[in-house]
């Protein structure tokens, strides 16, 4: 899938955490790199920034809650760290 075990284990790393509060500083001590190199790696491997892969991957697992469970909107959007109902619900409309 992707090449280098630095992305494969920034990746694990956030699908172990999806629902918690994830902080950039907190990669360099799972993968062993600087979070600038990191950063770098992971971008050009994915194509995506690690922020824009937690949002995606949020947004996909929220999505898939919706579909198939009875919890409200809100329940879901603060389950896995969206704060905000109004920002929440943009990004689950896009």
């Amino acid at each position: 899938m992707y090449d280098s075990e630095v992305t494969q284990k920034a990746i694990a790393f956030v699908e172990r955490n999806l629902t918690e509060d994830l902080h950039l500083g907190s990669f360099p001590a799972v993968t062993g790199y600087s979070k600038y190199h990191l950063l770098r790696v992971f971008k050009q491997e994915t194509g995506k920034s690690i922020g824009e892969y937690i949002r995606i991957r949020r947004l996909a697992m929220a999505a898939t809650l919706l579909l198939h469970s009875e919890k409200l909107l809100i329940t879901i959007a603060f389950y896995f760290t969206f704060n905000h109902r109004k920002h929440s619900c943009r990004h689950l409309k896009k």
